[in-house]
């Protein structure tokens, strides 16, 4: 909700609907909520009566204050009346409304499990937390109030995750309602919270623009292609999040749900797809079968369609000599188990792998940026080591300069006919507040000088794989994490080679088109924070993804069928910058209706038991709209024969323990 406003015309009528407050009983709430006023410890909090958002038998307090600390906003304003729906409201932007309606809590319980970390918190007061706190932060919008209905007891006991706080105030809802087994159901002008029983209609808007949805929730329903059958986006391979969520699962840990992007999940999946023949530099594919998961209604005539990118492999000729400087985060926090030892033990892995003819430079930054190694030829080895062994962590980050001194480094090096990229270790603690946009800033202004971004993420806990990816893509480049030392040394000997190191295609994008007579609904699976607007897909000066040599991405869709439609499904293209040619290709190819077997493929059953276990553990739009039907994705899996499906099932039955641990009071 950052940035974007909610506008719904119907909320004064929502409003207007439910009974007026009486005259004599809105001065006895007026002066119920200014003793609340004195009594709350804000700092130069000031009451006021918004009449616009009275609702049946209760009202909203508005604080305005210029100490906005987050615990003290949670005082409440008055005692609910037992024969009124609860129900609250909030305003997305500067002002912050408290919500009345709920039994009464006691502030300092509330900071006492804020303090304590707690996993345990009461419904109606996580509510107050999630949608007011978030927004403090906002400048800009004057806001508007959204009716919030619960169907359930405010008093219910829930589970917590910390880490899903860092979501937008709309996700983090549902985060917490999905991981215990609640549902919200937007209607005309807000929504409610009710027990999961069904699941809702994936084409359903609810009465709400599709784009208020996205903006609310981080997603929106399938898209009606009658409307709008485009869907584009920017592609790349990254399978950061997939490592991110298998590290902390297999450490006892749930992941956070705001770090978990689908794609990530089916785009880990072997894909086997083959290599373009040829001189061409990619080759698209595709198949469609039956949508395992699929419910409702519309089950029978849901359909999964997968389109994947793939590039080709570079002879051992072709390869071109490498560029590399390595800029190490050496803060104090990089010292934590994870952290510059786990960058080192990968950066040792691949010196066997670099030549004479390679160049390679290292570069520090802890509270200042400096070169520790001017470049060297790949096969000294042996000073390589040394200057990667020299440093130690201590002090602040200041990733900006780090980043910008490791750029200007590659700048100098960089050579027509020669890969040059900045590889980044980092734990990623540095990217909080400021810090993100500068470094972002840094990396934006070489980019287009032909130096590319690498980060390795290297951290057992506290890591913001988030922040990192969008650091990665500002960067033209990509992120890994790395969540074990033997994982570290696998990444750097087999993907991160230097003949995988050549940055293939600039700026990949993805346009699909459906054909309406036969697609009625289509919804792409992920990619939410890729999505571009349909015009961009032949704008050359938009930054969309990358793809290196030997590099396999897949776009996962779901699409409803129409009743008796005939022809193509559709056509899809991929266009990006050829760095070999120096210039714009576009490919396209048909999806022709005879595209969808009667049974889906081993492949496509896997990518889709990727997806649906991405999405659980998003604990977003899509795991709420499944609704008590989320849970057939262990039986799949166990039906498929395949080793990548057994990690599947381990990370989604583990999973599940620890959401029924983390459940129990």
């Amino acid at each position: 909700m950052s940035g974007k406003v909610m506008h719904y015309d119907s909320r004064r009528r929502a409003a207007n609907q439910l009974h007026a407050v009486p005259d004599l009983q809105k001065k006895a709430e007026q002066s119920a909520l200014r003793d609340a006023a004195q009594q709350s410890s804000i700092s130069g909090g000031r009451y006021t009566y918004n009449e616009d958002i009275a609702l049946s038998s209760q009202a909203s307090a508005i604080w305005n204050g210029p100490q906005r600390q987050q615990v003290e906003q949670l005082q409440q304003a008055r005692a609910a009346m037992d024969d009124a729906p609860a129900a609250l409201a909030f305003i997305p932007q500067t002002r912050v409304d408290l919500v009345e309606q709920l039994a009464p809590r006691n502030l300092q319980m509330m900071q006492q499990r804020l303090m304590q970390n707690s996993q345990r918190s009461v419904l109606g007061d996580e509510l107050i937390h999630r949608l007011n706190l978030p927004l403090l932060s906002a400048q800009n919008g004057e806001g508007l109030t959204v009716p919030f209905r619960l169907l359930v007891d405010p008093n219910l006991e829930v589970r917590v995750s910390q880490a899903s706080q860092t979501a937008q105030p709309g996700e983090s809802v549902l985060n917490l309602c999905t991981s215990n087994r609640l549902q919200v159901v937007p209607m005309p002008g807000g929504f409610e919270i009710q027990a999961a029983h069904k699941p809702l209609d994936p084409t359903a808007t609810f009465g709400w623009l599709p784009e208020d949805l996205r903006s609310a929730f981080g997603s929106a329903p399938m898209q009606p292609v009658v409307e709008e059958p485009q869907q584009t986006f920017a592609i790349d391979a990254s399978i950061s999040s997939f490592e991110i969520a298998r590290a902390a699962i297999t450490a006892g840990r749930l992941p956070d749900p705001a770090q978990i992007e689908p794609q990530h999940l089916y785009n880990a999946v072997p894909a086997d797809y083959p290599a373009p023949s040829g001189d061409d530099a990619f080759q698209l594919y595709a198949e469609a079968g039956p949508s395992t998961f699929a419910s409702g209604p519309l089950a029978a005539r849901t359909a999964l369609v997968a389109v994947g990118v793939v590039s080709r492999r570079a002879a051992a000729d072709e390869r071109l000599p490498l560029d590399l400087v390595v800029a190490l985060d050496t803060s104090g926090s990089m010292g934590r188990p994870g952290g510059l030892a786990r960058a080192r033990a990968g950066l040792e892995a691949l010196l066997p792998h670099l030549e004479a003819r390679d160049r390679v430079a290292v570069v520090a930054f802890g509270d200042v940026a400096r070169i520790v190694q001017p470049a060297l030829r790949g096969d000294q080895q042996l000073r390589l080591s040394q200057a990667l062994a020299s440093v130690q962590p201590a002090g602040a980050t200041n990733l900006a300069d780090g980043l910008a001194l490791a750029c200007q480094v590659a700048g100098e090096l960089a050579t027509p006919g020669r890969t040059c990229r900045v590889l980044l270790a980092t734990d990623g603690a540095a990217l909080a507040g400021e810090a993100a946009p500068a470094a972002e800033a840094a990396v934006t202004r070489w980019r287009g000088r032909g130096v590319s971004l690498l980060i390795v993420g290297c951290a057992d806990e506290g890591y913001d794989g988030a922040a990192l990816e969008r650091l990665a893509q500002r960067g033209d480049g990509e992120h890994h994490a790395v969540t074990s030392d033997q994982a570290a040394r696998e990444l750097f000997a087999t993907r991160l080679l230097p003949g995988r190191l050549a940055i293939l295609a600039r700026d990949a994008k993805v346009q699909v088109i459906w054909n309406a007579e036969r697609v009625s609904y289509a919804r792409l699976i992920g990619y939410e924070r890729r999505r571009l607007a349909n015009e961009q897909f032949r704008d050359n000066s938009v930054d969309a993804g990358e793809l290196a040599q030997d590099a396999q991405a897949t776009a996962l869709f779901e699409i409803v069928l129409t009743d008796r439609g005939t022809g193509a499904l559709g056509t899809a293209a991929v266009r990006y910058h050829d760095t070999r040619l120096d210039r714009v290709v576009e490919l396209s190819r048909p999806l022709p209706g005879g595209l969808i077997a009667t049974t889906a493929s081993p492949r496509l059953r896997l990518l889709a038991c990727a997806a649906e276990l991405g999405e659980t553990m998003q604990c977003g739009w899509w795991r709420n709209v499944r609704g008590p039907a989320a849970g057939r994705l262990g039986s799949e899996l166990a039906r498929l024969d395949a080793p990548f499906a057994r990690i599947l099932e381990q990370m989604d039955r583990r999973f599940r323990e620890l959401e029924s641990q983390d459940a129990k009071p």
